[in-house]
């Protein structure tokens, strides 16, 4: 339960921040000069009475525009300060966060369902923005933080669960930026039983842009593709990881292990990761807090202000 709580918390945390941020929402902020003459065209009819797009745009920035634009403010910043630092996060890198996640909430939980029930609801893209401005800061910060052999031990006696190792299964994945590339990988993986680092490089020699990436060992029935009976060598079809981004997934099981007890020192490493996890988000919010102080001067706002 302590391991459920300690996951919501640090979702919430980071996703309390965008309590009014709704993907469309932010279209509509972005996208305003782009469409200003098809403000008149008409979003909704009823009972032969149009809702024009300016009504729905001219709502939205009232009810919503300021809390949007100081999230992208702050997204940017992070950005900027990422770029000056060289430091680059990329789909599958927040891919694999995502999978980390959904992985911590309670069995039969979807991240889509745990986001949805947030007031109000966070889309899915919404929240990869999050997560990639979260992974920036990390990046940031990660070579200030440490922990020691007495805060593990303490954490452990917090954490009786980090002791425990559920059933796994050890997994690799194709990250696939075409759809069709994506089917005819999934064929040739089920049929010929191949492991993915020899396709990922035969069909990265055909110049396409397929990558191979270790998930390493995941709690069975965390990740949702692959049932919780799945065999070893089993492999998924494709899945998009978020609809509209053209990136495909395909999961194959490499290996399998029975539930059981970990050993101290297994306990006490699974510690010391969950420990730093802890110990690096609140570095980061202390980084995010010092890059907002930093640019305040910096930041010009011209949205409207309406009576």
């Amino acid at each position: 339960m302590k391991s459920r709580n300690v996951c919501r918390w640090r979702l919430v945390r980071w996703s309390g921040a965008l309590r009014v941020v709704v993907l469309v929402l932010c279209c509509c902020l972005q996208g305003v000069a782009a469409w200003a003459q098809e403000m008149d065209a008409p979003v909704a009819r009823v009972n032969g009475e149009t809702i024009s797009q300016r009504e729905l745009v001219n709502r939205l920035l009232a009810d919503y525009g300021e809390g949007i634009l100081d999230q992208l403010i702050t997204e940017l910043l992070v950005a900027q300060e990422a770029k000056r630092l060289g430091i680059n996060v990329t789909d599958v890198d927040v891919d694999q966060r995502l999978r980390k996640q959904a992985a911590q909430l309670p069995e039969g939980t979807t991240l889509e369902e745990f986001l949805r029930k947030q007031n109000p609801p966070i889309g899915m893209t919404t929240y990869r923005e999050i997560l990639r401005m979260l992974l920036r800061l990390e990046k940031m910060v990660e070579k200030e933080v440490s922990v020691t052999e007495a805060e593990v031990v303490q954490f452990l006696r917090s954490r009786p669960d980090l002791a425990e190792q559920p059933e796994q299964i050890k997994v690799e994945g194709l990250v696939v930026r075409d759809r069709k590339l994506a089917d005819e990988l999934y064929q040739e993986a089920s049929r010929r039983k191949q492991d993915f680092e020899k396709l990922a490089r035969l069909y990265n020699n055909r110049q396409q842009r397929v990558d191979r990436v270790e998930l390493g060992w995941q709690r069975s029935g965390t990740v949702l593709e692959i049932p919780p009976n799945a065999a070893k060598g089993y492999v998924s079809p494709p899945i998009e990881a978020t609809p509209g981004t053209g990136i495909f997934w395909i999961y194959r099981v490499v290996d399998k292990q029975a539930g059981r007890k970990k050993s101290l020192e297994e306990a006490k490493k699974a510690a010391r990761e969950a420990l730093l996890e802890l110990k690096l988000a609140d570095k980061a919010s202390e980084r995010l807090a010092q890059i907002r102080k930093q640019n305040e001067r910096n930041i010009q706002k011209m949205l409207p202000q309406r009576n």
